[in-house]
């Protein structure tokens, strides 16, 4: 049991962790700063003609890498309490690094990284963890190989480490098969410096972030076809230094969200979400199967949409999702089945086989894990298929490395019934969600979580 800081502190450095199921939840939480929107906010200021202040900025291992990056590159990069301060480079050029850029576990740096030195007259090489360099690559390799880009790469320039030589690049109209905010943003940074107009094309919408920023940094994008297709002007001009405020992250938020709807005593507030329409597909669905989930005090912050989410205890039942859904709750997956296990009747998801590429296969480890809780869960070829059980058992489970799927899983503990130890939990506060344990003890109670390791 928790029952000091000096404990508390001891927690945040535990692989393991074993819990059990409050007798009810109530209350507000805050959770962690979108990470998606931290990395993009860095980046983007790096172009601009002065200093840009990035508020509530995520202190998680992935964007502190990015910031690191930037720093080998010549960006000078300030922090304090409140804000991280990032002095843009305007018109100049970033400078070669004396060393190879390290994105460690963060496939979303190693991406971006790419399109913003693609068109520098230097040699980059980038390289991340042993899981990181077996992540697809070639998404962002081809695009910008057309546009003049010199990329080599390991199987066939499809793999990291990735060696960039910097080259005069061209726009190109560009129709992009997987519909990816992370390739959109890549082939973005790499056209604000090339040499005529870049389009690009894609079967279905994805967040739109990198869009909305640059829109108050002051360069204005076509945008068409429900979002499906951008066109990009190469920078006339710097973009302008902004003061970004970063919503908390819905990919965080649905934890919070499916435990509300599942534990059957719970009337729960999370604060300060995200709830961009790109990212939102979660909440459509829920709803669609029953949840009781309101978003309150809509407002706009840095051009993003922000709400308050409220839930209460809900009968789920049984939904289909489609591969058209898939951009707009790309991340929050490993959170739903949580709610796929426990509502009533037969959850399909189809047209997920991206998952199987990201920090983990998340179809493999969420069928293998949520199976040890009870759950009645079959891989498919591009999805999952749920028949929903009334309850969770408590078992011994694994986050496989990947702080999403170990999120769900702790969330998992907290409504089983029995006990549940959920192993390799570090990289859940260290890559999304630092203040996690912190917010589990003011909303569940610190005799939810028995013991640690």
């Amino acid at each position: 049991m928790i029952d000091n800081q000096n404990t508390l502190e001891k927690l945040y450095k535990a692989n393991s962790v074993t819990l059990r199921s409050p007798r009810k939840i109530r209350g507000s939480v805050n959770i962690a700063p979108d990470k998606s929107i931290s990395h993009r906010a860095a980046f983007l200021a790096t172009l601009a003609d002065g200093d840009s202040y990035i508020y509530n900025y995520l202190d998680g291992k992935d964007t502190i890498n990015t910031l690191e990056c930037l720093k080998q590159l010549g960006v000078k990069v300030h922090k304090d309490k409140e804000k991280i301060i990032i002095e843009g480079l305007g018109g100049k050029s970033l400078k070669e690094s004396n060393d190879i850029l390290n994105v460690g576990t963060s496939a979303t740096t190693m991406r971006f990284l790419s399109g913003l030195v693609a068109p520098e007259s230097f040699l980059t090489i980038i390289t991340g963890t042993n899981r990181t360099i077996y992540r697809p690559m070639d998404r962002i390799i081809s695009p910008l190989t057309m546009m003049g880009a010199q990329i080599l790469g390991k199987q066939n320039n499809t793999l990291a480490p990735l060696a960039i030589r910097g080259k005069d690049l061209q726009g190109i109209d560009y129709s992009n098969d997987f519909p990816s905010g992370e390739v959109k943003t890549a082939l973005i940074l790499a056209a604000l410096k090339a040499k005529g107009k870049t389009t690009i094309k894609s079967r279905l919408a994805s967040r739109d972030h990198t869009e909305r920023m640059l829109t108050i940094m002051g360069k204005n994008l076509e945008v068409s076809n429900e979002g499906k297709c951008i066109k990009i002007n190469p920078l006339s001009s710097p973009l302008r230094p902004c003061d970004f405020k970063i919503p908390n992250e819905i990919s965080v938020a649905v934890y919070w969200i499916v435990l509300g709807l599942v534990h059957p005593d719970s009337d729960l507030l999370i604060k300060n979400v995200g709830v961009n329409p790109t990212r939102t597909g979660l909440i459509d669905i829920l709803e669609k199967m029953g949840a009781n989930i309101k978003i309150l005090n809509y407002r706009e912050e840095s051009n993003e949409p922000v709400g308050d989410i409220k839930v209460s205890s809900s009968k789920l039942k049984g939904v289909i999702i489609e591969e058209s859904l898939y951009p707009r709750m790309v991340d929050e997956f490993p959170g739903f089945a949580l709610a796929a296990s426990l509502a009533e009747g037969v959850t399909i998801i189809k047209g997920a086989t991206d998952l199987k590429n990201k920090k983990t296969n998340r179809i493999k480890s969420i069928v293998e894990e949520f199976s040890k809780l009870g759950a009645i869960v079959y891989k498919t070829e591009d999805g999952m298929i749920f028949e929903g059980v009334k309850y969770l058992n408590g078992n011994v489970c694994t986050s496989h490395g990947d702080h999403r799927t170990g999120n769900s899983l702790i969330m998992a503990g907290l409504v089983a019934e029995g006990v549940t130890k959920v192993e390799n939990i570090l990289p859940v506060a260290r890559t999304s969600y630092p203040k996690i344990w912190d917010e589990i003890i003011n909303i569940c109670g610190k005799e939810s979580i028995i013991n640690f390791e």
